[in-house]
């Protein structure tokens, strides 16, 4: 058991309650709560990787990790901190998350999913180009590294976040040449404290660029691809580089869409330099755009599906 043994009753809790955020639940008269996975091996002070789908015969040095495990392990270990911080302080940390289903797994349980009619944001630029190669297949794989930060801007849920990235990454299996796509949880790599000011996810996608460099520098390791998740409220849904491995989502967006990884989807066809579409009618379909994002539509226009063929196998 974690805290005080005892339920703290809050004012206005579901006002309180951020979706997919770290920052503690302030309760009148009361110390503000702790951090819901505070004490697991999930709180950000143990290296960790959570294999999601894939082994560790992908170029992975174990000895980068002080602990390695697989989805079910790291699912049982949210479960019962979820049910233990719902005990203790009578509060549920993931109430306002709608649902997500993975390999038949749905997170949060419990949860009702909730209608969602978000608004596309005013469509303007969401990548910066990139002077550096994009990602393509190596005996027809790709990897992809959700990479958390340890502290600072971290989402509530990683397993959430490695459901989420999972099905975004899923939809590319349609390229010719793409044989296999596995997807890991990087827990231990992204320090993202020096960043001082996120809303624009601007500083934060270079500082993941600059944390994980060194991790795509060899031939054997350019099929690797990084997706960075931060929880900032008022924040753009997600930022990537245009070419290059590397790409940050903001978790609070998934609060306003469909929870089907279309962001994941969007961000990573920059890393293979496919561009956003304008305003400009007909639009055509394409998650490109971010209407079609909005709809939860994971295919590509034409243009587009070249282009990212062409990334993907290195040509």
């Amino acid at each position: 058991m974690r805290g005080k043994e005892k339920k703290i009753f809050c004012i206005e809790a579901t006002v309180l309650l951020i979706a997919l955020t770290t920052v503690p639940i302030v309760c009148s008269g009361e110390d503000p709560l702790p951090y819901w996975l505070e004490g697991t091996i999930l709180d950000g002070n143990t290296r960790v990787l959570i294999i999601m789908n894939g082994n560790m015969t992908e170029g992975i040095d174990p000895n980068e990790y002080d602990v390695i495990i697989s989805f079910d392990e790291a699912l049982a270990i949210e479960s019962d901190a979820r049910a233990e911080y719902i005990e203790i302080y009578g509060v549920d940390p993931l109430a306002n998350i709608n649902p997500v289903t993975y390999n038949e797994v749905t997170w949060p349980t419990g949860n009702i999913a909730q209608e969602q009619n978000a608004s596309p944001p005013e469509q303007e630029p969401d990548y910066i180009p990139s002077s550096y190669p994009s990602p393509h297949t190596i005996n027809g794989k790709l990897i992809l590294f959700v990479t958390l930060p340890i502290n600072k801007w971290k989402p509530s849920s990683p397993i959430y976040c490695g459901m989420m990235s999972v099905l975004g990454f899923d939809a590319f299996h349609e390229y010719n040449g793409v044989y296999e796509l596995s997807t890991f949880i990087d827990m231990s790599h992204w320090d993202a404290d020096d960043v001082g000011f996120g809303w624009d996810l601007g500083g934060l996608l270079d500082d993941l660029a600059e944390d994980m460099r060194n991790w795509v520098n060899e031939p054997s390791e350019q099929n690797r691809i990084y997706v960075g998740w931060v929880s900032i409220e008022n924040a753009r849904w997600g930022l990537a580089n245009l070419g290059d491995h590397f790409s940050v989502v903001n978790a609070l967006a998934m609060y306003e869409i469909p929870p089907l990884g279309t962001i994941v989807t969007h961000e990573i066809s920059h890393n293979f330099h496919a561009d956003d579409h304008d305003w400009w009618w007909p639009l055509p379909m394409c998650v490109m755009h971010y209407l079609w994002v909005a709809l939860h539509y994971k295919g590509w226009c034409s243009d587009c599906h070249n282009v990212i063929q062409s990334c993907i196998v290195g040509t």
